[in-house]
């Protein structure tokens, strides 16, 4: 089925995605807030929109960028400013009425707590985050199938904690795992949700190795020529193993892209 697909937010990791998705469907409609990215997402043969909430208010041709999409990936930055979930209303609410009836919303695995487990998609979350909030805005809408795609760290060829951690000092949680995942399999679990209509449900998308962050961060400061940091050498470890088996098993989700 040639599903038409919109991506709200062709950012660091919505402009490749709908990149990506060119190659399989035949219109792809991508929007920005910043009219200098219009010509460089149309390049990539993506049908761009202007588009900005601002509290209650879309500015821009959303009716346009809308128009005739069954599903939409939500690719915008949870700033926890105070209006994020705000704009997620206004969002709700003019998407009402369109014919979309797909959503993906990507998320974070920081609504786990870190109880130094191993988490699934089952695990509780914490209520309170902003993601939380924003994640049941649409998964309780009965005029969306909505899932919600909870990835870890995000990193690529041009981005990597490892450069912001360099040279710091005493950081915490030596001994905690790692969770990340790379650009280009975000992109593949993505279009394998669509490709396979998988709806309203939740999946976690983390590489499935969770070295500790110490070493870690040392030898990735080090393949880099960078300044290892340091990290504390006392107290209990606070973190998580979040688990990809649900992908891998309903999915039947292959990494390709190592951390």
């Amino acid at each position: 089925m040639n599903y038409k697909i919109g991506i709200l937010g062709c950012g660091w990791l919505g402009l490749p995605l709908a990149k990506h998705l060119t190659t399989k469907y035949s219109r792809i409609k991508g929007t920005t807030t910043d009219s200098r990215k219009l010509e460089v997402i149309q390049h990539s043969g993506v049908d761009a929109f202007l588009i900005h909430i601002v509290n209650d208010v879309i500015k821009g041709n959303f009716g346009a960028f809308t128009r005739d999409l069954d599903t939409l990936i939500i690719a915008i930055n949870a700033k926890n400013d105070g209006f994020y979930l705000k704009h997620m209303e206004t969002l709700i609410k003019n998407i009402e009425n369109t014919a979309i009836e797909n959503i993906v919303y990507i998320s974070t695995t920081s609504v786990y707590n870190d109880t130094n487990n191993v988490i699934t998609e089952e695990h509780d979350v914490i209520e309170e985050s902003i993601h939380v909030q924003a994640e049941n805005m649409f998964r309780n809408h009965p005029k969306f199938n909505t899932t919600v795609v909870r990835f870890g760290g995000l990193i690529g060829e041009d981005r990597h904690p490892v450069y912001s951690l360099s040279g710091k000092k005493e950081l915490e949680n030596p001994y905690a795992p790692i969770n990340l995942i790379h650009k280009q399999d975000c992109i593949q679990l993505i279009t394998k949700i669509i490709e396979q209509q998988k709806w309203n449900t939740v999946y976690n998308g983390v590489f499935p190795h969770h070295p500790l962050k110490k070493e870690y961060y040392t030898i990735q400061a080090l393949e880099r020529n960078l300044e290892p940091p340091t990290f504390q050498s006392l107290g209990i470890s606070k973190g998580k193993v979040v688990s990809a088996r649900k992908i891998e098993n309903e999915l039947n989700f292959e990494f390709k892209y190592s951390i």
